[in-house]
C-alpha cells in the first residue's frame, strides 16, 4: 500500500503491506507526485540494530550510525520497544520498523511519526512551537505559554466572537518562505485533536501570561527569543539538527510581531489583541 501526504509543503510518501492507523494524517492526504521529499517504509519487525544510545527522553532513544544515518528506538516501557527507525543522513529515506509482538498501530502517530516529522520540517524551514494557532480574515495568531496558562482559552475567544477558525489547538508550523512567515496546520495538536491542512501568513505571535488585568507589551527579539525557546519541539540530541532549528529560529523573533500578553480569561484580552494586530503594519487586512 502506498499513500502519499503534503504537511506544510513537504512531500511524504508511506508504503507498507498493512499501514497502521493515521486518522489524522487523513486531511493532508494528496494525489500521488514523483519525488516526495521523505519516503517512509513501513516494516513489520524489529530493526535489531545494535548500538549504544546517545540520547533518552520521554521514550525516544537515539543514536548516530556509521556513515552518518541516523537510529530512533520508540518505547512504552522502560524495556518494551514499540518501533524502532533508520533515517538516512538526509531524512530522504526512513524505515521504520514495528514490533510485531507489540499491539502498536495506536502509537504509529505518536509518538512514531510525530518525532520523525518534527525533524524532517526542520529541512523546509519550519518548526513546532507550543502553540494555539487561529486563522483570522486569512491571517494567523498564534498563542503560545505553558500548559494550563490559557492559550486554548484565548484561541477560543477569538473563535466564538471575532468568526476566527481553528488551525491547530496544540502543535502548528511556523514556516519561513522568503520574507513572509506562515502558520501551517500539521497532523498532531496534543490531547487539543484540532488539525487542520491550511497555511496562512503570521500576523502575530502572542506569549500569554496569566494576570488580573488585562496589558500588552511589544517584544524585541531578544525578548521573544527567551520565550520562544522553552516552547519549541528541539532537536537537543542532534547537533547538526539543533543549528537548524536555532537558525529557524532566529530567523522568526527578527521577523515576527511578538507580542507579550497578560491578560484575564475573557473578552477584554482578545479585544486588546485585536487592536494591536489591526494596527500593526504587518496585518493584511
Amino acid at each position: 500500500m502506498i499513500e502519499y501526504y503534503r504537511i506544510a509543503g513537504i512531500k511524504i510518501k508511506l508504503t507498507g503491506v498493512a499501514l497502521p492507523e493515521r486518522g489524522s494524517l487523513q486531511p493532508f492526504k494528496c494525489e500521488h507526485f514523483e519525488k516526495p521529499d521523505t519516503a517512509i517504509t513501513l516494516v513489520s519487525k524489529p530493526a535489531n540494530i545494535k548500538t549504544e544510545y546517545s540520547y533518552s527522553d520521554r521514550g525516544i532513544n537515539w543514536a548516530k550510525l556509521d556513515g552518518g544515518s541516523r537510529y530512533f528506538c520508540f518505547f512504552i516501557e522502560e524495556d518494551t520497544i514499540i518501533s524502532d527507525a533508520v533515517v538516512s543522513p538526509d531524512w530522504s529515506g526512513i524505515e521504520v520498523y514495528f514490533n510485531p509482538g507489540v499491539a502498536n498501530k495506536e502509537y504509529f502517530m505518536k509518538p512514531t511519526m510525530e518525532a520523525l516529522f518534527y525533524n524532517i520540517c526542520l529541512l523546509h524551514d519550519c518548526i513546532p512551537l507550543h502553540s494555539a494557532a487561529v486563522d483570522w480574515r486569512g491571517s494567523g495568531i498564534l498563542f503560545s505559554a505553558p500548559s494550563g496558562t490559557g492559550k486554548s482559552t484565548q484561541a477560543d475567544l477569538w473563535v466564538a466572537n471575532f468568526g476566527a477558525e481553528y488551525i491547530n489547538g496544540d502543535r502548528p508550523l511556523l514556516k519561513l518562505g522568503g520574507d513572509e512567515l506562515y502558520i501551517c496546520g500539521t497532523a498532531w495538536s496534543g490531547s487539543a485533536e484540532i488539525y487542520k491542512n491550511v497555511c496562512v501568513p503570521l500576523a502575530a505571535l502572542v506569549f500569554l501570561e496569566q494576570y488580573p488585568e488585562n496589558r500588552i507589551y511589544p517584544l524585541d527579539p531578544a525578548g521573544a527569543l527567551k520565550r520562544i525557546l522553552p516552547r519549541c519541539f528541539l532537536p537537543y540530541n542532534d547537533r547538526e539538527m539543533m543549528f537548524l532549528a536555532m537558525d529557524i529560529i532566529d530567523a522568526i523573533v527578527s521577523r515576527a510581531a511578538c507580542w507579550r500578553l497578560q491578560c484575564t480569561p475573557d473578552i477584554g484580552a482578545a479585544e486588546l489583541v485585536k487592536k494591536c494586530i489591526t494596527e500593526n503594519r504587518n496585518f493584511k487586512k
